[in-house]
């Protein structure tokens, strides 16, 4: 891994996601967040990426990534408001991981997919 470029971290605001980008900052390590929606204290090199799944648009957030820590998905929901759960948490965890994961991979050997 490249130490000049940034690693993209999605689910950068959850609970293990701060935690890891604390710990790559404190090395000085660049960071990508890649968020859904922006926020306040956005750092320069955030990418809204908006809601995960199979159409997530994640070219610019891995334009020259040294490499992907994918933190983020649908997790426990408390307050449940999707008609269909299980397809939520399909549609996020593993559709929109498998778009992320065929993405980087293009973006590895610079082509891209869609």
């Amino acid at each position: 891994m490249s130490n000049t470029r940034p690693i993209l971290i999605s689910g950068a605001t959850g609970f293990v996601g701060q935690a890891l980008v604390a710990a790559l900052r404190a090395q000085q390590r660049p960071v990508r967040r890649a968020l859904r929606q922006a926020i306040a204290g956005d750092e320069p090199d955030d990418v809204v990426v908006g809601d995960i799944g199979p159409d997530t648009d994640w070219l610019s957030a891995l334009q020259d990534a040294d490499c992907v820590v994918h933190l983020a998905a649908r997790t426990h929901v408390l307050d449940e408001r999707s008609a269909d759960a299980l397809e939520a948490y399909r549609r996020i965890n593993v559709l929109g991981t498998i778009r992320l994961a065929q993405l980087a991979a293009a973006a590895a050997c610079g082509v891209w997919c869609s």
